[in-house]
């Protein structure tokens, strides 16, 4: 389907905008030794991918083209390879080089995609149900982890499913989401961020792709985890994705280009923290550098010049 500018949901654009800003944001928290920084990043690191892997599901094509594969594919042999050039890593496509993770899972979820495409409710729930539970039992296994990114193919599967599954039910939905629904969906997200600011357990089993043992962490963690997850994707698509649904100038723009913010800022961040001084140590040079990587990146130029050597054959 090819969206234009009379068709095209602004609110997903705005959304996508703010997780890109906090994609960056949370990359430059790494190594920036803020005041409150490691409580942020936690919370973070909740949501942010799920709600951008649930609308990649919900963007994504019910039959794939191989030409579309191939785009994708090309994309990330290309930025893996110069990325472990840069960092000097050993040439392997296997494990994906840090933010190349999500490139690779999207490969795979849009490949699977024909048969995520259940006919009726009763099979889509119950593949939902599915995939929460391999994303659980995944935990258990040690040998899945960064390996062709397994671990988080399916930790994060489930997000895919309910946004390509929610795309054909989103009228409906949206037709019987009362204000008291929202209020309720809002409600439950904020109580929810004491337990994602607080928790004792290590942030990097946010990242989706440790097994329980490694990092002495349970499946009820994980559980926990995963609701929290819901319930904030919850709050961006049925909240705030219908209260931003209108163009806003430069955001929107931004939101429609993320791919390439996504696959540059990387670059930025290395450079930063090859060059790391006390002065980045701070909130407002967090903030700043963020938010210049979405101007920057996000910009008309680089998504025309992006285009170019990548578009569609």
């Amino acid at each position: 389907m090819t969206v234009t500018k009379a068709n095209r949901n602004f609110g997903f654009d705005n959304v996508k905008c703010i997780l890109m800003f906090l994609v960056a944001f949370g990359h430059l928290l790494e190594f920036c030794n803020v005041y409150g920084g490691a409580c942020i990043y936690r919370l973070v690191y909740f949501f942010h991918m799920p709600v951008f892997i649930f609308i990649s599901g919900y963007f994504a094509k019910e039959a794939p083209t191989f030409s579309g594969i191939f785009r994708q594919t090309v994309i990330y042999v290309v930025f893996q390879t110069v990325y472990i050039a840069v960092t000097q890593n050993t040439l392997n496509y296997t494990t994906p080089y840090w933010i190349l993770w999500y490139c690779l899972v999207l490969i795979f979820y849009n490949i699977l995609t024909p048969f995520y495409n259940a006919g009726t409710p009763k099979k889509r729930i119950a593949a939902i149900i599915v995939t929460f539970a391999l994303a659980i039992l995944a935990g258990f296994d040690d040998s899945v982890g960064y390996y062709m990114s397994l671990s988080r193919f399916f930790v994060f599967q489930p997000f895919f499913l309910l946004g390509f599954y929610y795309r054909k039910e989103e009228t409906r939905v949206q037709s019987i989401l009362s204000p008291k629904t929202k209020a309720a969906v809002i409600f439950a997200a904020v109580l929810t961020v004491p337990y994602a600011l607080f928790s004792k357990f290590p942030p990097k089993f946010l990242y989706g792709s440790f097994s329980y043992s490694s990092l002495d962490c349970s499946a009820a963690v994980r559980g926990c985890i995963l609701i929290t997850a819901v319930i904030w994707t919850g709050l961006f698509i049925l909240v705030l994705v219908p209260a931003l649904n209108r163009k806003l100038p430069v955001i929107s723009a931004v939101g429609a280009n993320t791919l390439p913010v996504y696959l540059f800022h990387g670059f930025i961040i290395l450079l930063l923290k090859h060059f790391h001084r006390g002065f980045m140590d701070n909130w407002l040079f967090v903030l700043a550098v963020a938010a210049g990587c979405l101007l920057l990146l996000g910009s008309r130029f680089m998504s025309s010049l992006f285009n170019f050597r990548f578009r569609r054959r």
